[in-house]
Order: C-alpha cells, then structure tokens, then sequence
C-alpha cells in the first residue's frame, strides 16, 4: 500500500524579526514579563499588581526616553504580530548608568529588593570590573 504525500505545499513561518523596542511596545513588554516570570521568587520582587505594573511601564519608558544608552530590543513573531521576547542591553558601567531602577513601588518590599539587587549589582562588578565591556546582567 502506497502512502500519498499532501499536494499543497508546507506553511512555513517568517523568521522572526529583531527590532527596538519602543514607548507604545512597553504594555506588551510588560504582560509579556508577567506571562513568563510569575514564579514565586519573581513575584516576590514585584507582585503583580496594577501598581507595581504601572511601575514597570514607568521605568522601561524612562530608560527609553531619558537614558539612550539604555537599548531595549524586542523578538516579533510576524505571523502572530506579537512580542515574544524582549531584553535590555546596556551599554554603560553601573557607575556611569546610576541607580538601575527608580525608587521602588509601595506595594514592593523595598528591603527585600534592595539586598537582592545589591547581590547582583556586586557580582556584576566583580566579573565586569571597571573596564567598558559589553556585558548583559
């Protein structure tokens, strides 16, 4: 018995596009980090809750508007016309970028967040040193 091969040819989906982000992508970003990282040590670094939402949008906006060595870039699926992947590439030291974050949302646990970010803040030195680097922590 002969097994007969479909006619119509395979769909086969566009490559995906890398692109940088912008102001109007920050929404999607943001429900696109909720989708991804509500596991409960995320969720303990910021809760997902309306607020601490506006928070993220509020600081991916202010890097993008105020801080242009600050690069957000975005992974589009064309054939889905979303966002499904995104990073932050920065191209400065941490002594030359300030503070990572602004001040935290109420509904945060600022001490909690301030010792975790020291942590990596700290690592992040230790293996990037002060020499320019492109490095992404």
């Amino acid at each position: 018995m002969a097994t007969t091969l479909p006619t119509a040819p395979a769909r086969v989906s566009p490559a995906f596009q890398l692109d940088l982000a912008s102001p109007q992508d920050v929404p999607e970003i943001v429900q696109l980090w909720y989708s991804d990282f509500s596991i409960p040590a995320m969720l303990e670094l910021w809760p997902d809750t309306p607020g601490v939402r506006w928070w993220w949008e509020s600081a991916i906006r202010q890097d993008m508007l105020h801080r242009p060595r600050e690069k957000y870039l975005k992974v589009v699926d064309p054939s889905q016309g979303r966002i499904i992947a995104y990073g932050k590439w920065s191209l400065q030291t941490a002594q030359e970028r300030g503070p990572r974050f602004p001040p935290w949302h109420p509904e945060m646990d600022a001490r909690h967040n301030d010792r975790f970010f020291q942590v990596l803040e700290h690592n992040r030195a230790r293996v990037v040193g002060d020499g320019r680097k492109n490095f992404c922590m």
